[in-house]
């Protein structure tokens, strides 16, 4: 029945009677439910008007709530969610562009053989080498030194692999969910903030149990470290600059996808720590609460309020910590980068006039770098431009 049939339940239907938690999902985003809730969502979506589903949840859930009883909850909890999410979706702040190029088949015919890397001892031996090996590449004296030594070839074997790295970093994801008996969904290409990305549908692991999710956030790191033992065993067999700076690109890399505060692996590592679906938008609930004293949304139920001391002080310290990032990420950080960027785009730009003007062929640094100075800018333009059109569509038009 529309619009229910939107929602998808990810927490099996045979599992009714083993689970106290159900997960379902509409439009990429995840709700945790009750066996009840989950139950009437399962009779809405498969029912063929509204009255047939509130008969067969009677039926199957043997309660002895009354039809106006099960047609409030159905209005005033699952209607606004569906509304949100279907009716009049909210397209999300951080995502300005995403795009598949692997189809979910494509993934898991490439995924399978790969799952098998995943068995306990092979994850320990291997991440101890990779730990071994990287500690040893980072004790080099001038490890972070340039000589000047690295040409436009170079350049292009630096940011190849590195991408490729990025590749594999969600083929481990998708390996890992085939190893743990879900199936992952497409890989594609996006543009998340002002920062270009692969990312891997892993809806289902919310059916899994939550060490198993924690391998899975972890698999794209895991698949890095293994190319890393390659890439260092290399170099220190033949210590070209080159592969220096890409395996130094590959662990800088790690700082960027183990933040917390952005949606990449730390993020969902944080969400399944304190298990709660959404975090973000709770984190953002409970400081509206806590600094104007009320939520602007309505029938809200917040997850925290059975959650452990340590988990409730992690809870705390993320929310107060996500809001102060993003602050410092839209004030200082983002204009701090637009203004030097800038001067250097004119910088460069005078040179390739004056270049030009007296019939001096540019450097072809110069160029590069004079497109990569307007790859940035237009970037961080859009994505300014979108997130002001999102915050005035949800200020005046909500």
């Amino acid at each position: 029945m529309e619009p229910y049939d939107k929602i998808t339940p990810i927490t099996p239907s045979s599992q009714l009677d083993i689970n106290t938690e159900f997960i379902i999902s509409i439009q990429d985003r995840y709700y945790k439910l009750s066996k009840q809730a989950f139950l009437l969502v399962l009779c809405l979506s498969h029912g063929e008007d509204m009255d047939s589903a509130i008969t067969s949840y009677q039926k199957k859930s043997g309660s002895s709530y009354s039809r106006k009883q099960i047609s409030y909850v159905i209005e005033n909890a699952i209607n606004p969610i569906i509304y949100n999410n279907v009716i009049e979706p909210k397209k999300p702040l951080g995502f300005i562009f995403k795009r598949s190029i692997f189809s979910a088949q494509t993934v898991r015919t490439i995924s399978k053989p790969l799952s098998p890397l995943f068995n306990k001892y092979i994850i320990v031996c291997m991440l101890i080498l990779a730990v071994i090996l990287n500690t040893v590449y980072l004790l080099q004296p001038n490890i972070l030194h340039y000589n000047g030594h690295i040409g436009l070839e170079g350049i292009l074997v630096i940011f190849s692999i590195t991408i490729l790295s990025s590749l594999f970093h969600e083929f481990g994801h998708a390996s890992a969910c085939i190893r743990y008996g879900v199936s992952p969904g497409d890989i594609g290409v996006g543009i998340y903030l002002n920062f270009p990305l692969f990312y891997t549908d892993v809806t289902k692991i919310w059916c899994l149990p939550q060490r198993h999710r924690h391998v899975v956030n972890f698999a794209g790191i895991y698949f890095q470290c293994l190319l890393l033992i390659i890439l260092d065993c290399i170099y220190f067999i033949i210590p070209e600059e080159t592969i220096r700076f890409t395996i130094l690109s590959i662990l800088l890399s790690f700082a960027i996808t183990l933040n917390p505060f952005l949606k990449f692996d730390g993020y969902w590592i944080i969400t399944d720590i304190l298990n709660i679906p959404n975090l973000r938008e709770h984190t953002y609930i409970w400081l509206q609460k806590k600094i104007i004293g009320k939520s602007f949304k309505a029938n809200y139920f917040s997850p925290i309020s059975n959650l452990p001391r340590w988990k409730l002080s992690l809870f705390i310290l993320y929310s107060v910590g996500s809001i102060l990032f993003l602050i410092t990420y839209f004030t200082y950080i983002i204009p701090y980068v637009i203004i030097t960027s800038g001067q250097a785009f004119i910088t460069e730009s005078k040179l390739l006039i004056s270049c030009l003007v007296h019939s001096i062929t540019p450097p072809f640094s110069i160029v590069k770098n004079i497109i990569s100075y307007l790859i940035f800018l237009s970037t961080v333009i859009f994505l300014c431009w979108n997130i002001l059109k999102l915050l005035i569509k949800r200020l005046y038009f909500s």
